[in-house]
């Protein structure tokens, strides 16, 4: 038809495709797609940027002396220090990177830290002994407390003395010796062997200075016969290293296995006594130090915490 006659005809016969005016949803390109639906969405959250661990040029410096200071300031020596952290460097960072430096150190720390094998569970003796005011005679006492109240062995106490004109050796242990008696006698180690075959015994000894050679020889030799599970030296924290080292050096001949670190309180220099533990093969496994109140308090610590001690 002409456009006059398109026009002259009704408006319902036109030719008209009303499908032309019905709005569609026309599919549209991914990047087109998701640019309109941005307008409309929430925003997304980002994930969060992780740390970055790499150390920047420097920085591994830094850190390095910055633990090393760290264990200086609690007592620990320039050269033990030094080792801690090339070992840590070379040894445990590589196969735990995202630990960091401090918790590489200490974990070479506690992996140096001597640890003294379990005691029996059916009877044992711990003897505890150290020069005099190093809080020995308190330890024995704390550890005789705690296993009377928390432990299913039966605990007893024995006291070596000495008698200053003659500087033999005396046992007392209630209730079978009540009387001082000479320790080296058959009596007196037979006691001491029931004793502990029967639960666990604390033995207390004379106090012992460097300088007192025979009274070290005559303890080493009742030791000997007795064998005791445990040998510990009460150490002072107060001590310095050298003094440390001189007590140590000339305990050695009572075979020592075991460390309690005393007068805790009083000092924050616990590295002395820590190195000295690691110097002379001694497990540092008991900590004394007075609380607020007053009272003593002796507990059992692993080489993991005292690490984290020495480092936090």
């Amino acid at each position: 038809p002409t456009p006059v006659q398109r026009a002259s005809e009704p408006l319902g016969r036109a030719h008209v495709d009303f499908h032309e005016l019905i709005v569609r949803d026309e599919p549209q390109p991914y990047a087109d797609a998701d640019a309109a639906f941005a307008e409309y969405a929430p925003p997304r959250r980002r994930a969060p940027v992780r740390e970055r661990r790499a150390v920047a040029p420097g920085s591994q410096a830094r850190a390095r002396a910055g633990v090393e200071r760290g264990l200086r300031r609690v007592g620990v020596s320039a050269e033990l220090a030094r080792e801690l952290v090339e070992g840590a460097a070379a040894h445990t960072l590589p196969l735990a990177p995202r630990s960091g430096l401090a918790q590489a150190v200490r974990t070479t720390l506690a992996q140096r830290i001597p640890v003294a094998p379990p005691l029996p569970t059916r009877g044992a003796a711990i003897v505890v002994v150290g020069a005099g005011g190093t809080g020995k005679t308190t330890c024995c006492a704390a550890l005789l407390a705690a296993y009377r109240n928390g432990s299913t062995l039966p605990a007893s106490f024995a006291t070596l003395t000495r008698r200053a004109e003659r500087g033999d050796l005396r046992l007392i242990l209630a209730p079978r010796i009540v009387k001082p008696i000479a320790a080296g006698t058959p009596r007196a180690l037979s006691a001491l062997r029931r004793s502990k075959d029967d639960g666990l015994t604390v033995v207390d000894t004379p106090r012992l200075s460097p300088a007192d050679k025979a009274g070290i020889r005559a303890l080493a030799l009742l030791l000997g016969e007795l064998k005791p599970e445990r040998i510990v030296v009460a150490l002072p924290a107060t001590l310095g290293a050298e003094a440390a080292a001189q007590l140590l050096s000339a305990l050695r001949p009572l075979g020592a296995n075991a460390l309690a670190v005393t007068h805790v309180d009083e000092t924050d220099q616990i590295g002395v006594a820590i190195e000295a533990a690691c110097r002379f093969s001694l497990a540092p496994e008991y900590l004394l130090d007075c609380s607020p109140s007053g009272a003593w308090r002796l507990r059992r610590v692993d080489p993991s915490e005292l690490a984290g001690r020495l480092l936090p």
